[in-house]
């Protein structure tokens, strides 16, 4: 064979072995993606058959954090001072601590940590003031960033996490979070949510779910919380 046969040849099983490896990649991010996915809803339906098993209704406020714990913890989390720009609609909402909830929500009773009475639901496991990176993190990189939404939602909302902004011990923003939905509910409405639209016919649709990224940074901080969705 001459010289120049063998680079083609060299060439070709270069590009041949390039494609594949590209293939191989693709195919193990989207197998990564699905399983995360499967791990997520396998979690959540341990979850739901758990506290369904249980013998009566009340049984389901066992061992969960009291109003007064609660009530407390806010009182002793530590003030904040922000030099941080943050977008809107916290470049208006004066708040000095924020505090996550970790608990089992379902939209018929329970669809937000904080009831229509002002008070905190009964089924809260766990809660942790977050440091000034988690804060900012929260809000810039999660809450105001477009690019965590872009997704389609679905028609449900079983929340397994909860966000409250305060000023003091006064509550002056709330956000709620169902990975399993895709998407979040807040008292306060957050422009980036609605950046994502486009046109079916005459409608004009906009896609408030989650998207990739947005699901792994929510995770990222639920891990650093120790919360059920970073498991």
């Amino acid at each position: 064979m001459f010289a120049g046969a063998k680079h083609i040849t060299c060439y070709l099983l270069l590009f041949t072995a390039a494609g594949i490896f590209v293939n191989c990649s693709n195919s193990q991010t989207k197998v990564s993606e699905e399983t995360r996915r499967e791990t997520l809803e396998e979690k959540v339906a341990t979850r739901r058959e758990l506290r369904d098993s249980q013998p009566k209704p009340s049984d389901r406020f066992k061992g969960k954090l009291s109003q007064a714990e609660l009530k407390q913890y806010v009182s002793n989390a530590p003030a904040m001072v922000f030099d941080t720009k943050f977008g809107k609609p916290f470049d208006k909402i004066n708040f000095d601590k924020v505090i996550a909830y970790d608990y089992d929500g379902d939209e018929e009773q329970f669809n937000s940590v904080v009831n229509e009475n002002g008070n905190f639901i009964q089924i809260i496991e766990k809660q942790q003031a977050l440091n000034k990176t988690q804060i900012e993190f929260l809000v810039n990189k999660i809450l105001t960033s477009t690019s965590t939404y872009g997704a389609v939602t679905a028609a449900c909302f079983n929340p397994h996490m909860g966000l409250v902004f305060y000023k003091g011990t006064e509550r002056v923003f709330v956000v709620d979070i169902c990975l399993g939905c895709n998407y979040l509910a807040s008292d306060i409405a957050i422009p980036a949510m609605e950046s994502h639209q486009r046109q079916y016919e005459d409608i004009t649709i906009t896609d408030r779910g989650f998207s990739k990224k947005g699901k792994s940074k929510i995770m990222q901080l639920a891990k650093e919380l120790n919360f059920f969705y970073g498991e």
